[in-house]
Parts: C-alpha cells; sequence; structure tokens
C-alpha cells in the first residue's frame, strides 16, 4: 500500500478541525482521524475533531477585527462576532446539538464542505474519500498565469468536496446549511445596479471610517505593527488611513528591495525590473519621510526555530494540499525567528478587489459580453495545451458550472467575482502556518468600498478611481503624490469626480533611500541568526517536479493513463524554456502526486 503524505497540525495561530456527519464517519475514518491527533466530540448528528487546543463553546481560530476589537487566536471566546470583520479566521460556536461556523469578511480563512463535512483542511477530508475529480485537477494547469496560481473552480480535487464562499456562514444541525453573512453589510454580490456619483461617494465616505477604525483596531491591541509600503496604490491606502487617525509614528515601515527576488517571479528583464524596483523603492521611502514615519525594528527575535528543507517542503503540502501554488525561496527558508510576542503585518493586500485584474489577462474587449457567449473563446486562447485534452476539454465542465454559480452576469462582473472567491483569498489569507504567531492582515477589506466596487459603472472601475477615491478621502495631497505608475488621465474627466485644488497636479516625491540603509534586513534581528540550510531554489524545483513525474509515470492503474499523457505534453512544453514560474509548477505536481497516493 502506497503511503500518503504525512500530517502537519497548523501551529501558531491557527488549528484545524473537521466535522462529519455520523452517518458518514466509519471506524477507519475514526481511527485515521484520531491517529493524526484529532479530540473527538459529538454535536448532534455530527461530529467534530480539533487538533492542539482546548474544547470550548465558542472557539477562534486564526486573527482578526471581531467586532472592533483585533484577536489572536486560538481563543477562547465569550460571544460570537455580530459580523464579519478583517482578517484570516473562523469562529466555531457549539450550542447544544447545533454547530454555527463564522469567517472573516473576505473569506481568507478557507472552508471546504461536501453534504457530509466541513473542513479548513483539505487533506483531512481526504481520510473520508476515495476519489479524484480530474476536472478540477485539470483546471489549475489552464496555464502559469496568476488565474491558475490557486485552486479555480468551485469542485475540489477530492470527489464531492468543494470550496465554501465568502460572506456565508455556515449551520450545522440536520445538515450543513449556509446563510447569509452580508445581509448587514451593504453588500449584493449579484447586482447589477449602477449608483449615482452622490451615493458613491457616501460609500467612499464609510468606507474610510471603516478602514481607520480597523487601523485603529490594530494599533489599540498593544502589540507590535509592521506597515508594508511600496510605491503602488494599494499599500498608500494604509499610509493614508495612519494619516487621518494621526498614528503615522505608531508603526514600522517595511518597503523591500531585493532584485533577485524579483527576479524570479518578473515577467520582464532584469534591467526593466531593477528600474521598476528602484522607483518602488525611492516613492515609498520618501513618502515615508515625507510624512514622519521610520523603518527598521522595535523588537528582538527572542530565539530561532529550526526545520529542515524537507520538513518547510512536506508542511507545505500537507497544510496546502494543492490549493495555492506561488512558492517564493523564503518559505522554504530552515529557520524561523521567534519573537516573544506576536508582530502584526499591516499591508495594503487585496486591493485588487477594486479595480480590474483578470480583465487585462483576458481581454477588455470581450469583458462587457454576457459570459456565456465568450468564455470558451477566453479560456481556450489562454490555454497551455492547443492540441491536448488535460488544459481545458477535460476541466470545461468545472470552469462553466463554476462560473455560472458566480456572482454577476457579464463577463467582466464573472471575473470580478472569481478573483474574490479564488485568488485574492489563498494570495491574501492564511493558508500555511509555522510556529510563529506573526500575522499579516489587509485593513483595507471592508464592506462599503467593496459595494461600491460592484456598484460603480465598468468603465469607471478601469481606471483604478476606487483607489484613488479613499485615498483621496483619508488624505487628499496623498492621492496626487507620484506613484510608481501614472494615473489614468480619465480619473478627473468624469462625472465620479470630485474636484480638488491639487487637480492637473503631480505632487513629486524625493527618494529617500538612505533611510533603508544599515538595516540588517526587513526586521533588524540583532542577535545572530543561525545559517540556513542552503538550496538552489531552481535546481531543487527541477528535482522536486521529476520526482513527482516519476511518481506518476510510475503508476499503472487505467484511471491514470489519461491525465498522465496529457501531463506528459504538459512538461514537455515547459521544459522547452526555465517556466518564470517554476516553484509554481512544482507545487501543481506535489498536489497531484499527493492527490494520487491519498486516493488511490
Amino acid at each position: 500500500m502506497i503511503k500518503p503524505p504525512s500530517f502537519y497540525p497548523h501551529q501558531g495561530v491557527h488549528r484545524d478541525f473537521f466535522i462529519i456527519s455520523k452517518s458518514k464517519e466509519t471506524n477507519r475514518i475514526r481511527l485515521d482521524l484520531e491517529a493524526l491527533g484529532g479530540m473527538r466530540f459529538e454535536i448532534g448528528k455530527f461530529l467534530l475533531y480539533i487538533w492542539n487546543v482546548q474544547f470550548s463553546n465558542i472557539m477562534l481560530f486564526g486573527y482578526g477585527i471581531l467586532d472592533g476589537v483585533f484577536k489572536v487566536g486560538p481563543e477562547s471566546l465569550d460571544k460570537a462576532p455580530k459580523s464579519p470583520g478583517a482578517g484570516a479566521y473562523v469562529v466555531i460556536t457549539i450550542d447544544n446539538d447545533l454547530i454555527n461556523i463564522k469567517t472573516d469578511f473576505g473569506g481568507l480563512h478557507v472552508l471546504y464542505y461536501s453534504d457530509d463535512i466541513v473542513t479548513n483542511r483539505l487533506y483531512l477530508s481526504a481520510l473520508a474519500a476515495n476519489r479524484i475529480d480530474y476536472k478540477a485537477i485539470a483546471s489549475v494547469f489552464h496555464s502559469n498565469h496568476m488565474f491558475c496560481q490557486q485552486f479555480n473552480v468551485l469542485n475540489m480535487p477530492i470527489k464531492g468536496l468543494k470550496i465554501a464562499l465568502p460572506g456565508k456562514q455556515i449551520c450545522i444541525k440536520e445538515k450543513i446549511d449556509f446563510v447569509d453573512d452580508y445581509a448587514n453589510s451593504n453588500v449584493d454580490l449579484g447586482s447589477s445596479l449602477i449608483i449615482t456619483p452622490d451615493e458613491y461617494h457616501f460609500l467612499i465616505r464609510q468606507a474610510a471610517t471603516e478602514i481607520v477604525n480597523n487601523v485603529n483596531s490594530i494599533l489599540d491591541s498593544g502589540l507590535p505593527v509592521i506597515c508594508d509600503l511600496t510605491g503602488g496604490r494599494d499599500s498608500r491606502i494604509v499610509l493614508a488611513a495612519l494619516i487621518a487617525s494621526g498614528r503615522v509614528r505608531d508603526v514600522i515601515f517595511n518597503t523591500k528591495f531585493s532584485l533577485p527576488d524579483a527576479k524570479l517571479i518578473s515577467t520582464v528583464s532584469k534591467s526593466e525590473e531593477f528600474k521598476k524596483k528602484t522607483l518602488d523603492r525611492n516613492i515609498a521611502t520618501g513618502l515615508v519621510k515625507k510624512y514622519g514615519g521610520e523603518y527598521g525594528c522595535k523588537i528582538e527575535a527572542e530565539t530561532f526555530y529550526h526545520y529542515s528543507l524537507s520538513d518547510k517542503i512536506n508542511a507545505r503540502r500537507s497544510q496546502l494540499f494543492g490549493a495555492y501554488h506561488f512558492v517564493h525561496p523564503s518559505q522554504l527558508n530552515s529557520v524561523s525567528a521567534i519573537f516573544p510576542t506576536p508582530r502584526i503585518r499591516m499591508m495594503g493586500g487585496c486591493g485588487e478587489v477594486y479595480r480590474d485584474y483578470y480583465q487585462n489577462f483576458f481581454g477588455h474587449n470581450l469583458s462587457e459580453h454576457d459570459y456565456i457567449n465568450v468564455l470558451d473563446s477566453a479560456l481556450l486562447n489562454r490555454s497551455l495545451i492547443k492540441d491536448g485534452n488535460l488544459s481545458y476539454d477535460v476541466s470545461r465542465e468545472s470552469f462553466f458550472e463554476t462560473f455560472e454559480k458566480l456572482p454577476g452576469v457579464s463577463f467582466s462582473e464573472k471575473l470580478d467575482s472569481h478573483y474574490f472567491v479564488f485568488r485574492n483569498r489563498f494570495h491574501f489569507g492564511s493558508n500555511n502556518s509555522t510556529v510563529s504567531k506573526d500575522v499579516n492582515i489587509s485593513p483595507i477589506l471592508v464592506p462599503s468600498l467593496f459595494a461600491a466596487s460592484r456598484l460603480l459603472p465598468r468603465k469607471e472601475k478601469r481606471t483604478s478611481r476606487i483607489l484613488f477615491d479613499i485615498t483621496k478621502e483619508l488624505c487628499e495631497e496623498l492621492a496626487y503624490c507620484e506613484y510608481d505608475k501614472p494615473n489614468d488621465f480619465d480619473l478627473i474627466n468624469s462625472q465620479y469626480h470630485k474636484k480638488s485644488k491639487y487637480d492637473g497636479h503631480l505632487i513629486p516625491i524625493d527618494p529617500a533611500p538612505e533611510l533603508l540603509t544599515n538595516l540588517n534586513n526587513n526586521w533588524k534581528l540583532r542577535k545572530l541568526r543561525p545559517s540556513a540550510e542552503k538550496f538552489n531554489y531552481t535546481d531543487l524545483c527541477k528535482k522536486e517536479i521529476d520526482k513527482s513525474l516519476s511518481y506518476i509515470a510510475s503508476r499503472s492503474n487505467s484511471s491514470s493513463r489519461h491525465i498522465d499523457r496529457e501531463l506528459s505534453l504538459f512538461m514537455n512544453n515547459f521544459h522547452k524554456n526555465i517556466p518564470t514560474r517554476l516553484g509554481s509548477i512544482m507545487s501543481k505536481f506535489h498536489g497531484l502526486e499527493d492527490y494520487f497516493k491519498f486516493l488511490y
């Protein structure tokens, strides 16, 4: 019998849970879950398993802002939150034989479900399944673009499992039901209404208040806060909120400048990448100096935790289980710094929710058509395999089923929903964990700004108006300061634009790269850091891909022959040149290998 991949429980702020109906659980499933360390509790007609946490009637796993207070799990709560907030968390409430499950506003703590199962670990659901959904697997191989850097269809590779949509709380008693959790949040995912300029700016004002409240909740936690800043638009909203609340000095800023790291994911030449990164650094450091911020670190590492490289890889495989495929060498670092208290990294992530993103990939000329008329051609044109079946034909049904169920009518609206349901959650959520309790949070993902993004006319959203206007509402001058990319001319030539004394002016930013000088690294760890296990990233990726392919090729059962043939074609295409995102290819094949080991 083939040994399945090892189980690595979540650590730090996260914990694992697995809910299964009593009628579905077999003695084998129970023995498997308990052998992995799961603690079993009977709740009515269902069973709850949890790992490495004390049972209570209301449990928080993850972190976030709950009714205005920033909390870090795992923690037992006195009451469940009234409405979803920023962060990446799940709250499980037990009331006699009723189980209620709520997540954060963006669903960044991802849940999976079937008729009999709810869990935050896809790995655990494989213990109760015995079939692979080849259509779902094929979808991630459609392209090497961000569209396929994570799950991109509702059906999971484990037959019968689906990804839960954000904005839905789960109620479990006689069966598993879903309840709208956005009822009081101004959010209608399926709205086709267009708002007036006055209605739009009302939402912008509300959003500004929501963002400032989020920032204050984070800063009032008493934990050290590090604020990411670039020359772009998303992180500038966070800076604007700090300025608006008068709390720029309450954070330590962080601006990354590493050309070798950038080259790993860049799609442009070395010289172009250097130019982009330099401009990004110059604007960010100039803004920090202009508004009185500082770089550095006020706390030191308490100790260091050592992993082997194989442990880092296997923990990632276990916790993600083929869900997310962005891999950076830093994620495989065998030494982690442990700080005496959790640190909060406040970032401008999730900003893509408020502007066109996938439209640039599939083409704006298709975006306003009814999705049913253009989905085939849009996906097929971007398929990596033109003559095979793996990339598109096998997954076509899953793509159409997914787009049909996503909110919206036009292809562009469907793409917005697709980004929110998939890419945004896996890229900015917390999908794998370490012993560290450090957390990343985006305070700009708020209900009113999300509502504005769904109700603004498409041509307005395309200009990144929402990012400009929310920055302007928080700090008018900052919205007109130099960006790494110029503003769209149509921003000020629109009925949705509010006149400003800065219209027609670009406020230049004086670079201040000297602020980053003498920092040992982004966190300024002054204790001696132990040496990490050295590896060549490209060689490692190639080696891991070959190992996965060797395993797949060794399988002889008929169910895998079709997909094996198409995988060979896929890899032949990629081996002609080293792909830009080699790590993502490695991750995809890790996931495929693990599914096969588990389910066959």
